[in-house]
């Protein structure tokens, strides 16, 4: 139902899930989980309630949000 993903350091999940949603894509910062650790570089993402093509199309977004967000954290 759902997966966790670590983004690279100096990625904020809270900052690119408004990239995100610009897409219409939508997943959960993991600052939300976390009580004592920051955890601005986590993001849930749920499967639960979507037809196969519909997480494939939203990974296809998602990820071209990733790539462009990784790109200046890792350059």
């Amino acid at each position: 139902m759902f997966l966790w993903v670590t983004c690279p350091e100096g990625v904020n999940t809270n900052e690119l899930m408004l990239k995100a949603m610009e897409r219409k894509v939508l997943f959960v910062p993991g600052q939300d989980f976390f009580s004592n650790e920051p955890g601005q570089r986590y993001m849930r993402l749920n499967f639960s309630n979507a037809s196969g093509e519909q997480i494939r199309e939203g990974i296809r977004r998602l990820a071209d949000v990733c790539k462009a967000a990784v790109q200046p954290a890792i350059g």
